[in-house]
């Protein structure tokens, strides 16, 4: 069945299994590996932060995405639009190709961090090679050192 308010317009969902059998062949097809490129600078139009603000090594990464385990071979992210369009029947296959979206995700560290203590896990979108649009971001906030001991206030707020 599909819920009264079920995301993306119920495209996910069918009176049978036809929708299950299709969203787990689509997963399976589509297996992603991550991998991080740590940086001292942002690179990138989607910057906001400069060189000069950075208060620790490394405050930057990009996250980049590489099919059933090949990290080599970067894949835009942006692709994943066209297969969540696709797998929710609102395109038909094939009307747009894999570089027509563009996506960007990054990992920052924020100014009031504290040894690596908060992250901004932000995304960016867009058309063509431009990802100028952030949507989906959302604050990470560290809760355990390296020892896994609490890191105060943060792990109290949390538990």
């Amino acid at each position: 069945g599909k819920p009264k308010k079920a995301p993306l317009f119920g495209g996910a969902y069918s009176d049978g299994f036809f929708a299950g059998k299709k969203n787990a062949r689509n997963f399976i097809n589509w297996v992603p590996s991550f991998s991080y490129k740590w940086s001292d600078i942002c690179e990138g139009k989607h910057c906001k932060r400069q060189w000069w603000q950075k208060k620790t090594a490394m405050p930057f990464a990009d996250m980049q995405v590489g099919l059933l385990g090949n990290l080599p071979k970067a894949l835009n992210i942006g692709s994943m639009i066209k297969q969540a369009l696709e797998a929710g029947a609102f395109l038909p296959a094939g009307a747009v190709t894999e570089d027509t979206f563009s996506g960007a995700f990054t990992l920052e560290e924020l100014p009031n961090s504290v040894n690596g203590s908060l992250w901004k896990r932000a995304c960016y979108w867009g058309i063509g090679s431009c990802a100028f649009l952030e949507f989906g971001s959302y604050d990470l906030v560290k809760i355990l050192d390296g020892e896994g001991k609490p890191l105060q206030p943060y792990y109290d707020e949390f538990v």
